[in-house]
């Protein structure tokens, strides 16, 4: 296969991922009313946990991803209503095709962050939180990316 197919193929499925995020996204909230928690920040669906990480593991399948969720302790503000923490996300490792705006996870400081790309080089990202007014300090590169989103399925919050 030529690079010219195999960069037509990379940015077709790329395409694919997102519409599919954009599904998953909408219908894991169908029926979910506007369930958030106490401090009325986070998304969630009428799924329990187990279905949310059982729906998540088969789109991790299907994108040739893996499935992460966030903790508590890790939890921020900065992206908004996009990241909840009541959610399994599916992560490609696609260094190479995210683009400007796509959102992706990196490691930093010993710790994981989630955020949106705003600038991008051949070899490095730059990236923000959506709700900050500033871009993040760190540069992404390959060894401190994780991957970009392609999928979140919400869960409902155990009580």
């Amino acid at each position: 296969m030529s690079y010219e197919e195999t960069y037509t193929n990379r940015r077709f499925f790329s395409t694919v991922a997102v519409i599919m995020l954009l599904g998953i996204v909408l219908a894991s909230c169908v029926g979910c009313g506007r369930a958030v928690d106490q401090s009325g920040n986070d998304p969630q669906s009428s799924l329990s946990k187990a279905q949310a990480f059982d729906l998540a593991q088969d789109i991790a399948a299907k994108t040739g991803g893996h499935v992460r969720s966030i903790s508590r302790e890790h939890y921020g503000n900065s992206m908004g209503k996009v990241i909840s923490r009541y959610s399994f996300y599916v992560v490609v490792n696609s260094f190479d095709t995210t683009q400007v705006n796509d959102i992706i996870v990196y490691r930093n400081n010993g710790g994981t962050v989630i955020h949106q790309v705003i600038a991008r080089g051949n070899d490095a990202m730059k990236t923000a939180g959506m709700n900050n007014s500033l871009p993040d300090k760190a540069v992404v590169f390959r060894d401190n990316y994780i991957g970009t989103l392609v999928s979140q399925v919400y869960y409902r919050e155990a009580k």
